[in-house]
C-alpha cells in the first residue's frame, strides 16, 4: 500500500523541473519494480493477491493506457504475477484486457506485444472459460493477429507474440474452438509467403502443427478446401529436413517446445481415421514416420545435453534466471503495512533503487540466451529466441512425445497393419531399428517421469 502511494505522488508532481522529473520517472520506475518483486516473493500466498488488488487496480487501469507509456514494462510485469498467482483471474482483472487489446491497436502497443503476450496467455490458460463465454474475446484474438500478421511493415522480430497467441488458443481450448481453426490457418500461411525470419517461419508453420494436434481431421478438411495442403506440408518437411552443412543441427524448430508440437501435429496424422486422410497423406505415411523418429532422436539428445548442463550449473541459463529465494522479499514488513494510514510515504531514492536492481531478477518478460543448437552460419536469430523459456507453461508440457508416439505405433501394429507397414517402409534398416528403440525407451521414460512428479509433489508438500 505505501509503495502504491509512493507511485503515486511521485506521479503526481507535474510541476517538477526536467531533472527533477527524470528523478521522479527513475523512482516511479522503482516503486514498480519493488512492488514486482514482493507479488513474485508472494508466489507461495495466493490469497494474498486478492488482498493486494484494489491497491494496484487504479495503477493498472491507468497507466495500461497512454499515460503509462514510460512505465509500460512494469506495469504489465505486475499484472502478469496478478492474473499467473491469484487463486483464480478476478472479474476486475478481466476488465482489462479490452485495455490491453486497446493497447495493441493503438500507437506503440505492437512493440510490447511480447510483454503483453505474457498476461493474455495467463488469462487464456487461467481464465478459459471466461475467454471462451465472453462475447469479444475470441475476435479480439484474431483481429489483433490478422493486424501484426498481415502488415508487413512491422518489423518481423515484433510479429512473433502472434503466432505464439494463437498456439496459446488452440492449446488452451483444445475441442473448443474449431471455428477459429480455419482462420488460423489461413493468417500463417498467408504470412508464410513474405515471411524471411527463420524464427518466424517455426511458429507459422508451428501453427499449423498445433491446428492438427487440436483436430487433425478439421484441419486437413480445410486444408482441402482450400487448396493448400500440398503447400503446408511441402514447406513443413522442407523445414523439417532443412539442416546445417554438417547436417547435425536443424535451422529450423530448434528448440525443445518446436520439436515437440511438431511431433504432435506429425502423429495426430497418424493417429487419423482413413477415411478422413487425403491420399496424399496416406501415400506419405513412411515420410510422416522418419520426420517424427528424427525429431524424438534430436529431442533426447537436447533434453539429455540441458539436463547434464543444469545437473553442472545450476542457476546457469538453463535454469529459472530469476533469482534464488535468498532474494525474495517476506514478511509484512516488506508489503510496507503500517497501522498509521495518516502517514506520509517514505521516499527513500537509496531504497528505492535497491528494490528496483533486485526486481531486476523477478522479469517474466526476460528470456534466457544462449542455445544448446547455436550455429554460427544462422544470423536470422536474436538472443533469446531459441531457448525454451522454464517460466512458460503449456497444456502440452504433461504430454510426453515419446509414450505418445509408442503408443500410436504399437495401436496402429495392431489395429491397421497396412499403415504400419506404411510408417515401417518410411525407415530403411537402421531407421526401423530406432523406432524399436524410442518404443522401448517409452518405457523408461513412463517410470523417470512418474518419479520426477513424485518428487515434485515432495518438494511442494515440504514446502507448505
Amino acid at each position: 500500500a505505501n509503495l502504491a502511494a509512493a507511485f503515486w505522488k511521485l506521479t503526481g508532481s507535474a510541476d517538477q523541473a526536467d531533472d527533477e522529473d527524470f528523478t521522479g520517472a527513475l523512482a516511479s520506475v522503482g516503486c514498480l519494480r519493488a512492488i514486482a518483486t514482493i507479488l513474485e516473493s508472494l508466489s507461495a500466498l495466493p490469497h494474498m493477491y486478492e488482498q493486494l488488488e484494489p491497491n494496484l487496480m487504479p495503477i493498472m487501469r491507468k497507466m495500461l493506457g497512454p499515460d503509462g507509456y514510460d512505465v509500460y514494462e512494469e506495469v504489465l510485469e505486475i499484472q502478469s504475477y496478478m492474473t499467473y498467482y491469484s487463486p483464480a483471474v478476478s472479474p476486475a482483472m478481466w476488465e482489462l484486457w479490452p485495455v490491453l487489446i486497446a493497447s495493441l491497436e493503438g500507437e506503440y502497443g505492437v512493440q510490447y506485444f511480447e510483454n503483453i503476450l505474457v498476461p493474455m496467455d495467463n488469462y487464456i490458460s487461467r481464465g478459459t472459460e471466461t475467454f471462451l463465454a465472453h462475447p469479444n474475446c475470441k475476435n479480439d484474438v484474431l483481429r489483433v493477429a490478422s493486424g501484426v500478421l498481415l502488415n508487413n511493415q512491422i518489423p518481423e522480430p515484433e510479429v512473433l507474440p502472434a503466432p505464439k497467441l494463437l498456439e496459446c488458443v488452440l492449446q488452451n481450448c483444445k475441442g473448443r474452438v474449431d471455428d477459429c481453426v480455419a482462420p488460423y490457418l489461413a493468417l500463417a500461411l498467408e504470412r508464410l509467403k513474405t515471411c524471411e525470419l527463420t524464427y518466424l517461419k517455426d511458429l507459422l508453420v508451428q501453427i499449423v502443427a498445433n491446428c492438427l494436434w487440436y483436430d487433425a481431421s478439421l484441419t486437413l478438411d480445410i486444408l482441402v478446401k482450400n487448396g493448400a495442403l500440398g503447400t503446408a506440408l511441402q514447406t513443413w518437411f522442407a523445414m523439417l529436413n532443412d539442416r546445417t552443412r554438417g547436417g547435425d543441427k536443424r535451422r529450423h524448430h530448434r528448440r525443445e517446445h518446436d520439436k515437440k508440437v511438431c511431433i504432435l501435429g506429425l502423429v495426430a496424422l497418424i493417429q487419423t481415421p482413413a477415411p478422413n486422410l487425403p491420399a496424399e497423406v496416406a501415400a506419405g505415411m513412411g515420410q510422416i514416420c522418419s520426420a517424427v523418429v528424427s525429431l524424438l532422436v534430436d529431442l533426447r539428445t537436447q533434453e539429455k545435453e540441458r539436463k547434464e548442463f543444469e545437473a553442472k550449473n545450476p542457476g546457469g541459463f538453463y535454469g529459472h534466471g530469476w533469482g534464488s529465494d535468498d532474494d525474495d522479499f517476506g514478511g509484512d514488513e516488506d508489503l510496507g503495512e503500517d497501522d498509521e494510514d495518516d502517514e506520509e510515504p517514505v521516499l527513500d531514492p537509496t531504497e528505492l533503487a535497491a528494490m528496483a536492481k533486485r526486481a531486476q531478477s523477478v522479469n517474466p518478460f526476460r528470456r534466457r540466451g544462449g542455445d544448446d543448437d547455436d550455429d554460427d552460419d544462422e544470423e536470422d536469430f536474436d538472443d533469446g529466441m531459441l531457448t525454451d523459456d522454464e517460466n512458460f507453461t503449456s497444456p502440452i508440457d504433461d504430454i510426453d512425445p515419446f509414450t505418445l508416439f509408442a503408443e500410436t505405433v504399437t495401436v496402429v501394429q495392431s489395429a491397421d497393419a497396412g499403415r504400419f507397414q506404411a510408417l515401417a517402409g518410411g525407415l530403411d534398416a537402421a531407421g526401423q531399428q530406432t523406432m524399436q528403440e524410442l518404443v522401448a525407451y517409452a518405457g523408461i521414460r513412463r517410470e523417470e517421469l512418474a518419479k520426477e512428479k513424485a518428487e515434485d509433489e515432495a518438494k511442494k508438500a515440504a514446502a507448505q
